[in-house]
């Protein structure tokens, strides 16, 4: 039984059961501890992609039906008020030949005749239906290619770091919608806690649109850690499109601002890794900069593993260039990808460790 109350927003499923072999398959080598949070993923995974859809489908729906009802209407009009239809027969009986008149006047396919008139007054209509339709058309096909996905890519992002920061003991949120602590803001797409730590906190706004100044990301990201009391902002462009030309995939602005592109959108692995770089990162940032508040704790060691984090990260971006410029060497570059991405992950990891490590110590 399914049941939903719509003033607390929940829906709630009982004794839920089924035989199909692919939902079978897939949910049989998820561990039993993540099968609640990966069940309420598939459906939101559907959910959305179902509403993607919802356009294209209602307007077929509502087109079929429309002609199906201009036919009727046509066979109408033909069998009444046709030559061999059932006014013709009315007006032969009771008029014989002499009957023509009538005939003429309310014939609908003779121009200027009243049900002439009408008929072409419906099929005016008709056009309008028509013409209507397509415009609903052409603008889901506009909602694919440009800003009007952009709630697309949070679905993409929501499901990529959900995957990345679990394993970790981080965890995350999808506040976009939102108010938060700066008066009628709402900036901030998504909140991840380190550690599940509510004091460290990185806070993420997503784009997927046309070309943006620095200016104006580096406005947004102020306003996000503001807004979601962070420590850490990370801006997320699903393209390169979007960013600025003087700007590559992987730019740390500020020492509390990263700016990031995750590829040309359409490689969701690529983009998986970007970003996973990208959160270890940017994680390693924030406890880093929450760190720097304990006495007593050496930081000049953390400092040169940042530093040797960012040359790896200098050579990924290059390494990462290449590919991008050159398909045909992708093969080639492709261990040495793999190198340097686990590389500084283990910086990286090692980094976090070490500071969540010494902070416990020395709060002890």
């Amino acid at each position: 039984m399914i049941s939903i109350d719509s003033e607390k927003h929940e829906m709630r499923v009982d004794a839920y059961s089924t035989n199909d072999v692919e939902i079978v398959g897939y949910f049989s080598g998820v561990p039993e501890e993540e099968l609640p949070q990966r069940l309420e993923r598939v459906m939101k995974t559907g959910v959305v992609a179902l509403m993607t859809v919802g356009t294209s489908e209602k307007v077929d729906y509502v087109r079929r039906h429309f002609d199906e009802l201009k036919h009727e209407f046509d066979k109408c009009m033909s069998d009444a008020f046709g030559e061999k239809g059932q006014f013709a027969s009315i007006i032969d009986e009771h008029f014989g030949e002499d009957g023509r008149f009538v005939k003429e006047l309310l014939d609908p396919d003779r121009v200027g005749t009243p049900l002439a008139r009408l008929r072409d007054m419906i099929d005016s209509r008709f056009q309008d239906l028509r013409r209507d339709l397509k415009v609903a058309e052409t603008a889901e096909e506009i909602s694919k290619r440009t800003t009007l996905k952009g709630g697309d890519f949070e679905s993409v992002f929501d499901e990529m770091i959900c995957e990345i920061v679990k394993p970790l003991g981080d965890t995350v949120e999808r506040r976009g919608t939102s108010p938060g602590a700066v008066l009628n803001s709402k900036k901030g797409d998504f909140v991840a806690k380190v550690d599940n730590r509510d004091d460290i906190r990185i806070v993420f706004e997503t784009k997927d649109t046309t070309r943006m100044s620095l200016q104006n990301i580096e406005a947004e990201v102020k306003e996000a850690i503001a807004n979601r009391i962070a420590v850490y902002g990370v801006f997320v462009a699903r393209t390169m499109e979007t960013l600025p030309k003087t700007l590559d995939w992987f730019n740390e602005v500020k020492d509390d601002t990263l700016v990031v592109a995750l590829g040309d959108g359409t490689d969701v692995e690529v983009e998986r890794k970007m970003l996973r770089i990208c959160y270890k990162w940017a994680r390693t940032k924030a406890l880093t900069a929450k760190a720097r508040e304990v006495k007593g704790f050496d930081i000049k060691a953390v400092e040169v593993q940042i530093m040797e984090a960012r040359r790896s990260i200098a050579s990924f971006k290059d390494i990462k260039g290449l590919c991008t410029k050159s398909k045909e060497a992708v093969e080639l570059l492709e261990d040495k990808i793999e190198t340097v991405q686990t590389s500084l992950e283990g910086i990286l990891d090692s980094m976090t460790e070490q500071i969540l490590r010494a902070e416990s110590a020395a709060r002890t």
